[in-house]
């Protein structure tokens, strides 16, 4: 009958992969917006350890160790100055500063380096049946972060939901996941209609062609 017809039989093949590209504009907005959000720890380094000595622009009042206070507007300031108007820095704070720097400097690359080698891999396991979908940073290779097995009554499920922007305005967005009796969904993104298929060998379906193709 139809509906027996319409059961997927799989034949073992040669594993099959998609991959997507790297979006350059979109790793170029994410390195700037966690720019942004560097410069708070940047903020707190430099000001913790003075990095960068402060400067008096107020008046040096001589002190009993040789050193000097900055009064500013009446305030005297705690650090120490020399007779030019620097900051006088110890060496393990300047040391520490600078270490400290270093590491967020570190850390900035990787991240950033991470958000620009970023892809996504769909692999199908051809002696196994199995649907991997697989993220990779680095250049190095990619990591399993779901997999379903396929089965004799999976298919894909093409659906339409509501989602929001970043400016809270609704839209309709087109969703695909893979569905099998008795187990749970396998939400599918980030690829094009025609990769879901040529890797999965599944058939998609909105659930009114599903209800009438078995009706």
């Amino acid at each position: 009958d139809q509906a027996s017809s319409a059961e997927w039989t799989y034949t073992p093949r040669e594993m099959r992969e998609v991959s997507t590209k790297v979006d350059v504009f979109t790793s170029i907005i994410a390195v700037v917006c966690f720019g942004f959000v560097a410069v708070f720890p940047f903020s707190f380094i430099t000001d913790t350890w003075h990095v960068f000595p402060y400067e008096c622009f107020g008046e040096l009042v001589a002190q009993e160790d040789g050193t000097f206070a900055c009064n500013d507007y009446g305030i005297t300031l705690p650090e120490k100055y020399d007779a030019t108007g620097q900051e006088i820095l110890p060496l393990s704070e300047i040391i520490i500063g600078w270490a400290m720097l270093g590491l967020l400097l570190f850390v900035f690359v990787v991240v950033c380096w991470g958000m620009v080698t970023k892809r996504e891999h769909l692999r199908h396991v051809g002696h196994e049946n199995t649907l991997l979908y697989m993220v990779s940073r680095f250049n190095r290779e990619p990591k399993i972060k779901r997999s379903v097995a396929l089965k004799k009554y999976s298919y894909i499920r093409k659906y339409t939901e509501q989602r929001r922007d970043n400016d809270g305005n609704s839209y309709t967005a087109t969703s695909y996941e893979i569905n099998t009796r008795g187990e749970r969904s396998f939400r599918l993104h980030s690829f094009p209609e025609e990769d879901y298929t040529s890797v999965s060998g599944l058939q998609i379906f909105t659930d009114r062609e599903r209800d009438e193709y078995y009706r």
